[in-house]
């Protein structure tokens, strides 16, 4: 386990990473992390290129076929 550092940028709020972490985790400046919320806290993660994809295109599908889908939630 690591601890981070919460600052304030602006009026947003950013989490700091130390070097060996991010070195452990893969991440570099402009990376996006997956925050997850469970019963313990916030797990973050470096999300898999092939899942960030299929949400990618889930997303795309849905928006396309939006009239569809909200049909066959009736």
């Amino acid at each position: 386990m690591a601890a981070v550092k919460v600052i304030g940028v602006g009026e947003e709020l950013a989490v700091l990473l130390s070097p060996e972490l991010r070195a452990r985790l893969g991440v570099k400046e402009g990376n996006v992390l997956q925050a997850v919320e469970g019963p313990d806290g916030v797990t973050l993660s470096v999300p898999e290129p092939s899942f960030e994809e299929q949400m990618n295109e889930a997303r795309r599908l849905m928006d396309k076929w939006q009239n569809v889908l909200r049909e066959l939630a009736k």
